[in-house]
Parts: structure tokens; C-alpha cells; sequence
């Protein structure tokens, strides 16, 4: 029997976090959570497995989850593995970012880097970013061993800044085979 679409109630996680005032923690906690689950083969591979229970799936989200992570987080994480729904996280993640980023007008953005970027770096990133989008930017790191050089920026919402090297080489290829050198 196929499951029932899944749907978030943004508006109304939206204000119990308001109401506890983790709105941006608990998209924080939404966020490294989806990216485990998603990066972690051992740990995707679990939760996909249909010989592990709902419960495992659940004791094994927990103890992933940070010894600080919100309530509201971890109840959010417990339903989804109670209903076999933990295939949902991303849906989740991205969905309340998107709710967030129109009620308090903030842009949420990730950068990706071969190495981790230092405090400064990632702050003028972010001013950048913030100049370009006339919005408050919540600038996330990811390190990405794939990228050669340089940087790659998403903005939520489907704006991309491309400056790896690979994409300058890209360029440059493209170039070369237009004007015939």
C-alpha cells in the first residue's frame, strides 16, 4: 500500500519555535541533520534498510542528534522515524528555511570550499552575499575535497555563484573552442 504524501506545516512549526525562540536553531539542527543523513553512507544505508524498525531507525537518529539539540528537534525527528518518514528530512529541512527566509527576509546560503574558510573569510562572504541580496544572509559551510580550487556559493532559491577552477577551466575551454585557439 503506497504512503499517503507527506506535508509540513510550516507556519505552525514556525511558531512553536517562535515560541520557545529556536526558530534559527532549530533550522540549524533541521539542517546538519539532513546533511548527515545524506552524506553518511553508513548512515543513509541504515535508514533506508527495511530490516531495521522504526524504533532502530529512532534509537539511531537520537544518538546521532547533539546532546543539546532542541526539543522541538528531536520530537520533529522522533515522528518522522516513528511514521517511516525519516526520507522526509530534507523536504523538511529545506521547507522551513524557505518558510524562515520569507517571514524574517533572510537569505540562507552555503559555501562550498576545498578547506574550511577562516572567520574572516567567511565574513566578508557574507557581507558580499548580503550586499547582493539586500537581505540578512545565514551563511552555512560545506567542504567539498571535490572542488579544485576556489569556491561555489547557493543561495536558497537556486542562485549560484560558481568560482571554482574547474568552472574557470570551463570557461576557458569554452573560449578557446569559439574563437577556434
Amino acid at each position: 500500500m503506497k504512503k499517503k504524501d507527506f506535508q509540513f506545516d510550516f507556519e505552525r512549526l514556525y511558531e512553536l519555535t517562535q515560541t520557545a525562540e529556536a526558530t534559527l536553531t532549530v533550522e540549524e539542527e533541521l539542517y546538519t541533520i539532513q546533511k548527515l543523513f545524506n552524506r553518511n553512507f553508513t548512515v543513509k544505508t541504515c535508514l533506508e534498510n527495511l530490516a531495521f524498525s522504526s524504533q532502530q531507525k529512532e534509537e539511531l537518529c537520537m544518538a546521532l542528534l547533539p546532546t543539546d539539540a532542541t526539543t522541538i528537534t528531536k520530537e520533529l525527528v522522533k515522528l518522522l522515524a516513528k511514521n517511516g518518514r525519516l526520507d522526509k528530512i530534507k523536504k523538511l529541512s529545506d521547507g522551513f528555511s524557505q518558510y524562515i527566509s520569507k517571514k524574517q527576509n533572510i537569505a540562507f546560503a552555503e559555501i562550498e570550499t576545498t578547506l574550511p574558510l577562516s572567520p574572516s573569510l567567511l565574513e566578508k562572504a557574507k557581507q558580499m552575499l548580503e550586499k547582493f541580496t539586500r537581505q540578512k544572509v545565514i551563511l552555512k559551510e560545506k567542504i567539498s575535497p571535490e572542488i579544485i580550487g576556489g569556491f561555489l556559493i547557493k543561495i536558497m532559491g537556486g542562485k549560484v555563484l560558481d568560482a571554482t577552477l574547474q568552472h574557470k577551466l570551463w570557461d576557458l575551454r569554452t573560449t578557446m573552442l569559439k574563437t577556434g585557439g
